[in-house]
């Protein structure tokens, strides 16, 4: 993928994580749509042009996106509430503090959020 798609893509792909934190937690008609979406969205970013390939399928198993949409898969089929949503909120979340670290490292916004971001991608390990 050309660096100009994915200049494109990933800004999208991080404002709808923003816009799908409220909606897990009001737990909205379309949450698992969006879920499913930004995961498209960030496993075509990472893994590139999808191909039926075993090395593409293990690509995809081994990527954290790629086992976030056999979880997504998994509440289409079945019951979801917060409790369901929390680990997709944190994994959005802290691929939302990582998208700010590298698009805006030294802009008066960082500085006074970078902090935080820090404190975030420095307990992520602890978190996950």
């Amino acid at each position: 993928m050309s660096t100009s798609l994915v200049n494109i893509i990933y800004p999208i792909e991080n404002y709808l994580k923003l816009v799908f934190i409220p909606m897990a937690v009001m737990n909205t008609s379309y949450t698992l749509l969006v879920a499913f979406v930004i995961t498209v969205i960030a496993l075509w970013r990472v893994v590139k042009q999808p191909s039926f390939t075993k090395e593409y399928a293990q690509k995809v198993l081994v990527n954290n996106h790629g086992q976030n949409i056999m979880y997504i898969g998994l509440g289409a089929i079945g019951h979801v509430n917060f409790l369901y949503y929390a680990p997709l909120i944190l994994f959005f979340a802290f691929g939302f503090a990582e998208y700010i670290n590298q698009k805006y490292p030294n802009t008066k916004y960082s500085e006074k959020y970078m902090p935080y971001i820090n404190m975030a991608r420095n307990q992520k390990f602890y978190v996950m």
